[in-house]
């Protein structure tokens, strides 16, 4: 976060603090003092700057781990005549864009000016090498989707930037810019994730950017997921609809009959539905998901489809229906060439063939999937030490052995067709939550990393050069996500990873421990059905450091480090289930996200559900009261409760946030 974000993140709380207050019921017979926006306004604006200067003070160092990176979402490298240009962009999930201009040995953040740092797609003129487009809000639409505010251009490579529109698309899934004009730019549009919205479809401009024409729409809950020109001819286009929706909690709705292949020969004027069902052409017309396409370089009428087809049938069974589509006229008709499926299609579906060989095709899944006979068949890529969850991928069309690749562990690198790859160490890790410890001297840091595990490392070195990869270590695998310090025991680390799995790792003996509550544990009540959300919270008593609280759809006291175990109270969530929608043999909903405990009393604890119950307990758990019914009408107390704070100072105050953003609604929501 940078620190002008992280300033309006605070002025913001301080605003709603003083608005909630400003709220409060008023006396029958009082009348409420006049609204006076413009004072609002200044209040707002001096509030923000204040805390911006006060954040920019601060020197900001990285500190690491770079052992692995972070989610890269898109890749774009200049046009160039010769092999192996120096110049790359990559695109992350949450950590901006960052250029090299030596071939990956340095790395530079450019995104200043841009107003958010989740990239969908990249593209630079092919014309013009300073010309770079960023599309924001990540397409892959996974629990944690992070959304962006439009598409942005920079005229010199990164250095400034301005906003082009489409600010409420919320996510981006392609940009195509003319090969011969740069003025001419189409932009595929996802919309929102968690709701219908009409800012969808494909969008062009033909000045730049300054204005801009929908030139496809289909309707408010479908957007388009990739889009391709044709090489050679940039009249004609393909582009994949998509109708995706999530809600409640990890609900997926990614197939319906706004779903499809388009192909456009005017330039976007008129488009032809190539998965229309009176067409006949071999193409699936119906249940249809996610579309990648790929377009062959080599031999630019040859079309290569990715398409996932859902009709309601096991995982294993859809592969009838959909897989790797081909086409050697240009569209006109296909054939299904390979059954293989993607599993979940919402994080992959991506396909690319290589520019100098029309036969050899790539797509992702957790594995980088290579086919060397035009996709009849494919084979996991032998990539030895290099991360999985792949989501980009670029070709040097002079050097059939230069490749880039972007996944869940960052970019990397490979000269000899990929049998070594190097990896390049970004500074883009996406945090779920980091703690320190200040009882060592230097403190240690601990973070949970997404698809990246749990990690520690000091806050300093005596070593001149600083803290270095060499001096941080893993204590979890998995997503590394809640990570907690007894106060008193620097040497023991209690993490989480998705699904409620936690664990217990001793810093002398290199031991780790898991002891995440089964409902089949000896002494368990056998049968009962545990859920846990994909983010489990576990809370430290600050009273008896052997004491741990972990959330499910039960909250759970774990005793001598974890050893022994207890529910404490009823199930906690509501009843009957919003859409549980089981993911991986789990339920991620359906449970607590948010434990306090009050540093007053240790009698007195908190809870918060990710279906928006709030309860409270003063009796360490005996017996619990619902205290949703408390809050005022028309509260938004069907959304996640993201924080609990309790009081240092009144035993009886707590503070609590509301993130609504499940219900596309993105507003605030502070207690």
């Amino acid at each position: 976060m940078t620190p002008s974000r992280l300033a309006a993140t605070c002025a913001a709380i301080l605003l709603l603090a003083s608005s909630l207050a400003a709220q409060r019921p008023t006396p029958a017979r009082a009348r409420p003092a006049a609204a006076r926006p413009d004072t609002a306004r200044r209040d707002t604006t001096a509030v923000k700057d204040s805390v911006s200067k006060f954040l920019e003070s601060f020197n900001y160092r990285s500190l690491g781990p770079a052992a692995y990176s972070g989610r890269v979402t898109a890749l774009a490298v200049p046009l160039s005549r010769e092999p192996r240009p120096k110049t790359w962009y990559v695109g992350a999930a949450g950590g901006g864009v960052w250029k090299t201009a030596n071939g990956g040995i340095t790395w530079q953040s450019v995104s200043s000016g841009l107003g958010s740092e989740t990239v969908g797609d990249l593209a630079v003129a092919p014309s013009d090498s300073n010309i770079l487009w960023v599309g924001t809000g990540e397409k892959n639409s996974l629990r944690s989707q992070y959304w962006g505010d439009g598409v942005y251009k920079s005229p010199d490579g990164g250095k400034s930037w301005t906003k082009m529109g489409l600010a409420d698309s919320r996510a981006i899934g392609r940009i195509v810019i003319h090969p011969t004009g740069p003025d001419t730019v189409y932009v595929a549009a996802l919309g929102h994730l968690w709701g219908p919205n009409n800012e969808r479809g494909v969008y062009k401009t033909t000045d730049g950017g300054k204005t801009w024409t929908r030139v496809l729409f289909v309707d408010d809950t479908t957007g388009f997921v990739d889009l391709e020109m044709e090489p050679g001819n940039p009249s004609t286009l393909y582009a994949a609809a998509w109708h995706r929706l999530r809600w409640g909690g990890s609900h997926m709705e990614g197939v319906g009959r706004g779903s499809g292949l388009y192909k456009t020969t005017d330039g976007g004027r008129t488009w032809k539905r190539l998965t229309d069902p009176a067409l006949k052409n071999g193409l699936p017309t119906d249940r249809i998901g996610r579309i990648g396409i790929a377009i062959s370089a080599q031999n630019p009428k040859l079309v290569f489809a990715f398409i996932q087809v859902d009709r309601g049938i096991t995982e294993a069974a859809q592969g009838r229906f959909g897989g790797v589509f081909r086409s050697a006229d240009a569209g006109g008709t296909w054939t299904q060439v390979n059954d293989l499926q993607a599993i979940p299609h919402y994080y992959y579906d991506e396909i690319w063939v290589d520019p100098a060989d029309s036969q050899h095709v790539f797509v992702n899944s957790s594995s980088l999937l290579e086919s060397k006979d035009g996709g009849r068949t494919f084979a996991p890529e032998s990539l030895s030490r290099v991360h999985g969850d792949h989501h980009a991928l670029w070709f040097d069309p002079h050097d059939a052995g230069h490749r880039i690749l972007g996944n869940d562990g960052g970019a990397y690198v490979t000269y000899d067709a990929g049998r070594a790859w190097w990896h390049m160490p970004i500074p883009i890790g996406q945090f779920y939550a980091v703690i320190v410890d200040s009882s060592l001297a230097p403190y240690q840091i601990c973070g949970g990393l997404q698809d990246n595990g749990v990690w520690c490392g000091p806050s300093g070195t005596r070593d001149e050069i600083g803290v270095t990869d060499a001096d941080w270590y893993p204590v979890n695998g998995g997503d590394g996500m809640w990570v907690q310090i007894p106060p008193n025991d620097p040497w023991t680390v209690y993490s989480g990873w998705q699904f409620g799995n936690v664990s217990r790792f001793d810093l002398r003996t290199w031991k780790r421990d898991d002891i995440q509550p089964a409902a089949l544990d000896a002494g368990a009540e056998s049968g009962y059905d545990f859920t846990w959300d994909w983010t489990t919270p576990i809370l430290i008593s600050a009273f008896d450091s052997t004491t741990v609280y972990l959330g499910g759809n039960r909250l759970f006291r774990l005793r001598q480090h974890g050893q022994d175990w207890e529910t404490l109270g009823p199930d906690m969530t509501r009843t009957p289930r919003e859409n549980p929608a089981p993911e991986a043999g789990h339920t991620s909903y359906h449970a607590i996200f948010s434990i306090a405990e009050s540093p007053k009393s240790p009698a007195v604890l908190w809870t918060g559900t990710d279906d928006g119950f709030v309860w409270v307990s003063q009796d360490t758990g005996r017996t619990w009261t619902n205290v949703t019914g408390n809050f005022p009408r028309g509260a938004a107390t069907a959304c996640w409760v993201s924080t609990i704070v309790a009081s240092m100072h009144a035993q009886g105050t707590v503070w609590l946030t509301y993130d609504c953003h499940f219900r596309d609604d993105y507003r605030p929501h502070v207690w």
